[in-house]
């Protein structure tokens, strides 16, 4: 059996056995470089280690501290759905109907998500607010 062995041509099954262990180091490196620690929506990630959003590319995007707390608020719910009302509560609390800042806020923000999170925030008009991955 090993005279057989030693006279045939391994060639190809070597060559294709070491290109398996190539692709599986690469695929373990691309993997484990990709692994994020965090909130995960769309392309956007809330980093647990320094609590700061990251696009998938882990570069910083940069948020105004009000829409940072309305992303947080989103990440943070189940579904990512928010109502007007459990917004504005939280982001003006003293102020009796604050439904054009928060216009004004969803609008400034939402060039952000898309741009770099392939994000769009969806709204039932006067209800809820969504955050989800775009189709």
């Amino acid at each position: 059996m090993a005279t057989v062995f030693a006279l045939s041509d391994q060639r190809a099954s070597g060559l294709l056995s070491l290109l398996a262990m190539l692709w599986a180091v690469g695929s373990l490196l691309y993997f484990r470089r990709r692994h994020v620690d965090g909130i995960v929506v769309g392309s956007l990630v809330l980093s647990d280690a320094d609590n700061n959003f990251y696009d998938i590319n882990h570069k910083a995007v940069k948020f105004t501290p009000m829409q940072e707390q309305l992303m947080r608020m989103f990440f943070a719910s189940s579904n990512h759905c928010l109502s007007k009302q459990e917004i504005c509560e939280a982001l003006w609390p003293k102020k009796p109907d604050a439904s054009e800042t928060l216009y004004t806020l969803i609008r400034r923000l939402k060039p952000i998500t898309e741009a770099h999170g392939n994000l769009e925030i969806v709204t039932e008009r006067g209800k809820d607010y969504q955050l989800r991955a775009k189709d």
